[in-house]
């Protein structure tokens, strides 16, 4: 083998060398950039493409309560403010500085509070299927392989400003909305805000005019004949104990009503009830004088 043969397969070593490590390079380099689009990505694209679908998906946006982490940022700021407070009293003064950064700490802590409270006020449960739903959903978009303890095992909740509406009627109002037909319990704004609860049946979140209307006919319909009946029954055949009888009973009967299917307070149950009950007592003290004459 001539000199100039070794020179050749030298060269052709030395180039094949260089090509295995330009081609490590350049995979170990598409990597990096697939590892960073991964990493990237979804900040920019998939909260997007996730928001998109909760929008077709839901009329009320529902959130994490992040419970553990609510409670680790109060805990946080306690221990950093007792801390202070320790080398604060050990040293017996304060300097201006020490006074802003404590002054910024309890804002964050009183803060943190607030938002606490706020989130347990202000905030319904979503219901159990909606909220394996919406867990799903945000596993699908964002779970990553490094994600341990399933982090979208949570509460799940609604803002509930609109819920204060319908938790403040009385027990027949709130019968009548989850029960009657949505197309007559959605007022007209509320079936444009809500499509989609109205096309799958949910009870709508405010009390239509229709509704309200049928309740307070239900309302005074049944409390004449709260007055009217048990004046039929003592006007025939009359006698005290008939008439005791049915004075308890109807008496009896027109509180458990008002107090169950009536939202009002104990006060204006009580008042009600008695003037029920003078109203058929007076009655009973007229017919039985007219009796006797």
């Amino acid at each position: 083998m001539t000199p100039s043969s070794h020179t050749s397969i030298e060269f052709d070593e030395i180039d094949i060398g260089v090509a295995s490590k330009t081609l490590a390079s350049d995979m170990e380099q598409d990597e990096k950039r697939t590892s960073q689009s991964k990493d990237t990505r979804y900040p920019d694209q998939d909260i997007v493409r996730y928001v998109t679908e909760s929008l077709y998906r839901e009329d009320e946006f529902s959130f994490l309560r992040l419970e553990f982490l609510q409670r680790l940022n109060i805990v946080n700021h306690e221990v950093a403010l007792v801390r202070m407070k320790s080398q604060l009293r050990a040293t017996a003064q304060a300097s201006p500085a020490q006074l802003h950064k404590l002054a910024v700490a309890l804002r964050d802590y009183t803060t943190a509070i607030r938002d606490y409270h706020f989130i347990h006020q202000h905030t319904t449960h979503l219901e159990k299927p909606a909220s394996l739903d919406r867990k799903l959903l945000l596993k699908a978009y964002f779970m990553q392989p490094t994600d341990d303890n399933d982090p979208y095992e949570d509460t799940y909740v609604l803002l509930s400003p609109s819920h204060r509406a319908t938790s403040s009627l009385d027990s027949l109002r709130a019968f009548l909305l989850r029960n009657l037909p949505v197309q007559f319990t959605y007022t007209a704004s509320e079936k444009q805000r809500r499509r989609n609860d109205y096309r799958e049946g949910k009870p709508p979140q405010n009390l239509s005019p229709a509704v309200d209307g049928v309740v307070r006919f239900a309302i005074s319909f049944v409390g004449g004949a709260f007055v009217v009946v048990p004046m039929l029954i003592m006007s025939f055949d009359q006698s005290d104990v008939k008439s005791l009888i049915t004075v308890s009973a109807s008496v009896t009967l027109f509180g458990l009503i008002v107090s169950l299917c009536i939202r009002v307070s104990s006060i204006e149950t009580l008042v009600a009830t008695a003037t029920y009950a003078a109203v058929l007592v007076v009655f009973v003290g007229s017919t039985s004088g007219t009796g006797s004459g």
